[in-house]
């Protein structure tokens, strides 16, 4: 009596079929999962974006990075938190309804007061012009050459690490580089 069974070569040719079709199907999940957070992090400052604006209307001002505010030229007081500076936006007025994690940012998960540092990094607009030169933003944004009295909100990007805080080169994000280039998503006020 003769039982049937699959040889060797069978084998062989269906586990390198299986081989080649999980190498072309990975990478592409991968950069799915990349494309999937890049439009989260996208949707995430523009929800933060028109929060900071309602409590601009609200407030005259944007909320603050230093304790006592940078409106005057210089910034006055102590650095908040960057939790602390989005945090103004849901209480007591809920401009939003919790202050977003940065989808990219997966450094810096805790600071030593317990608040969430892996928020994204907002400056008002006094702070932000800091970055505002021909050799920084200007660079890559004619408009944001000078100081303009603009906010900024930034992610740190899919590369994971954050230009602005490393004083290195300050580089946007585009997608056209390769999807995970370097530079940091940005997102400025009006």
């Amino acid at each position: 009596m003769r039982t049937s069974a699959f040889t060797l070569i069978e084998l062989l040719i269906v586990v390198a079929i299986i081989g080649i079709l999980a190498a072309i199907a990975v990478p592409n999940f991968i950069n799915a999962q990349i494309k999937a957070k890049i439009a989260g992090a996208q949707a995430d400052m523009r929800n933060i974006g028109t929060a900071i604006e309602s409590y601009r209307i609200d407030n005259n001002n944007p909320p603050r990075s230093y304790t006592e505010g940078c409106y005057t030229g210089q910034c006055v007081g102590s650095q908040m938190s960057r939790y602390t500076r989005l945090s103004k936006l849901t209480t007591p007025v809920s401009y939003m309804s919790s202050v977003p994690v940065d989808k990219f940012n997966t450094t810096e998960l805790q600071m030593a007061t317990s608040d969430p540092h892996n928020t994204y990094p907002y400056w008002e607009p006094v702070m932000a012009d800091g970055y505002r030169t021909p050799a920084g933003l200007g660079r890559h944004f004619p408009n944001q050459a000078r100081p303009n009295r603009q906010w900024a909100l930034m992610s740190f990007g899919p590369d994971g690490d954050f230009e602005a805080a490393g004083g290195g080169d300050l580089a946007p994000y585009e997608v056209s580089n390769g999807l995970v280039s370097n530079g940091d998503i940005m997102r400025f006020g009006f």
